[in-house]
């Protein structure tokens, strides 16, 4: 909430990077594949890919609402991001440049609550196709079907109460 990311060396207790933002940074991920890329969801409404050698960002790409929760694919090459309105975003990823592009919006659940989590998983046994599970703060928890071609489609299997 101070607007800052913080790497820690965990052996030393150590704070051994500090990236400042201009919002509170409420997300964050490693990229499976280039481990010197960092992605940050903020308050600011921002998907951010940050070069943890240098602490800036190469790439940012703006949602409708703050970005609360960040999964990415194991390639490397898809993030599903959820935000405070309860929207479900896939951006691409150049895995080598750190480049964001969105290409699809989904709204997750009817009402207007807010993303807490989200997890992708290659392949579900229900739903013999890769899966994305979410969790929304009013306690709803949704599963989609992803369908990866030219673009990725979301669809729903169940929703209910946790």
């Amino acid at each position: 909430m101070d607007k800052t990311v913080r790497v820690w060396e965990i052996s030393k207790g150590t704070c051994i990077r500090v990236v400042y933002g201009v919002s509170s940074q409420l997300c964050i991920c490693f990229h499976p594949v280039n481990n010197n890329l960092l992605l940050v969801g903020n308050a600011n409404r921002e998907i951010n890919a940050i070069n943890f050698s240098t602490g800036r960002v190469i790439s940012k790409l703006t949602c409708d609402n703050a970005v609360t929760a960040l999964d990415i694919d194991h390639t490397g090459q898809l993030i599903f991001a959820g935000d405070a309105q309860g929207y479900i975003y896939t951006i691409s990823v150049n895995s080598h440049t750190g480049s964001l592009s969105r290409t699809h919006k989904n709204k997750s659940c009817k009402s207007k609550s807010s993303v807490t989590t989200i997890q992708y998983r290659t392949f579900s046994l229900v739903a013999r196709c890769p899966v994305l599970l979410s969790c929304a703060q009013d306690g709803n928890l949704y599963f989609f079907r992803i369908s990866v071609l030219l673009s990725v489609h979301f669809f729903p299997l169940r929703k209910g109460n946790s």
